[in-house]
């Protein structure tokens, strides 16, 4: 939207008043669920773009475990919410668990793969 206007007027007023109007709710609700979903999508094409075995370097078996659940959490929550994540994004990801899961002792990567 052009940010200058040949119109004048008392914005400040018009802004006012559509900040009290019951417009106002439904546009923010709908700005805020599209602005957040962009945000969703783009944090995961970042992560998944990530190289992650630089991540891992000397990080704790329970970081790396929290680091995978986080990454099933968003996967598992975007295809709840009907998110358009990408293809290529979803294989990064997974690709990115698989790597995480394969550098932990046998006995926690039964555990993890049991709660997948």
């Amino acid at each position: 939207p052009q940010l200058t206007s040949r119109t004048k007027g008392d914005w400040a007023a018009l802004y006012r008043r559509f900040l009290k109007s019951p417009n106002f709710v439904g546009w923010y609700n709908a700005r805020h669920a599209e602005v957040s979903t962009k945000l969703t999508l783009l944090h995961l094409e970042s992560l998944s773009e990530a190289r992650i075995e630089c991540w891992m370097e000397g990080k704790a078996e329970v970081e790396l475990v929290d680091m995978v659940l986080r990454i099933r959490g968003k996967l598992s929550e975007g295809e709840r919410s009907g998110l358009p994540i990408s293809d290529l994004v979803k294989e990064r990801l997974q690709a990115h668990v698989s790597r995480i899961v394969s550098t932990l002792p046998d006995d926690l990567q039964s555990v993890i793969a049991s709660k997948s």
